[in-house]
């Protein structure tokens, strides 16, 4: 008798095992397959985010009527254009490790740190393909003397099998010439020589003549940089 209930208890506990073993394992591989689903749909992410190009702040109806007030002859559409250039041109510098502007396109400063940001690359994993989507004007600021149009520019470029989405901004500066040490936008009136105290400013403050001294200024690079 007591070796049948020893035997019954022996079998119960070795069912119970058995059955603790297969839930642990049933649970590890549910947890496994929970792992794995949450892996792919980050990968997913990751991948999605990749392809699909950055959005920019484009602010066009706020800024364009500031800038229209100031720079009656401004064109937001061939600005777009050059700003798409431009960037295309501050890509391929990168890629081919060679600066591709000159005096005619940035400030003097700019185009020193270009030459600084080429050689720093020249050791690092070259990129493919560059693509440029589409630009926006994304600000413009006054500042007396100094007036600045940015403008936002969304690009991909193709680095170890994977595509990357990134967004540069671009910031150009009104000047007659690409020489911040020197005084540019300084100007005096043609018909008394009293100073302009401002690129805005539409008349003369002492004798009332009529001015427009943002028609001989040209938009320079002022600087390039990737954000977020």
């Amino acid at each position: 008798m007591n070796t049948v209930v020893l035997a019954v208890i022996y079998v119960a506990v070795g069912a119970g095992i058995l059955y603790g073993v297969f839930r642990i394992v049933k649970l590890f591989g549910a947890g496994v397959g929970r792992i794995k689903e949450i892996a792919d749909k980050i990968e997913a992410g990751d991948v999605e985010a990749q392809q699909t190009p950055k959005s920019l702040s484009a602010v066009d109806s706020l800024v364009l009527p500031r800038i229209l007030k100031d720079f009656p002859e401004f064109d937001i559409q061939l600005m777009k254009r050059r700003a798409e250039q431009d960037a295309m041109r501050y890509l391929g510098s990168l890629q081919n490790r060679k600066s591709q502007f000159t005096e005619k396109d940035g400030i003097r400063s700019f185009l020193e740190r270009m030459e600084e940001l080429v050689n720093w690359t020249a050791t690092a994993p070259k990129w493919l393909r560059p693509r440029v989507h589409r630009a926006a004007l994304s600000n413009y600021e006054n500042r007396s003397n100094y007036c600045y149009v940015t403008y936002q520019v969304a690009y991909q470029y193709e680095m170890n099998e994977r595509t990357w989405q990134k967004k540069l901004e671009i910031r150009y500066l009104a000047a007659d010439e690409p020489d911040m040490e020197k005084k540019i936008s300084v100007y005096n009136c043609p018909n008394c020589g009293a100073p302009v105290g401002s690129i805005g400013q539409k008349k003369c403050e002492y004798c009332g003549t009529v001015l427009n001294p943002s028609a001989i200024l040209s938009w320079y690079i002022f600087e390039i940089n990737e954000i977020a």
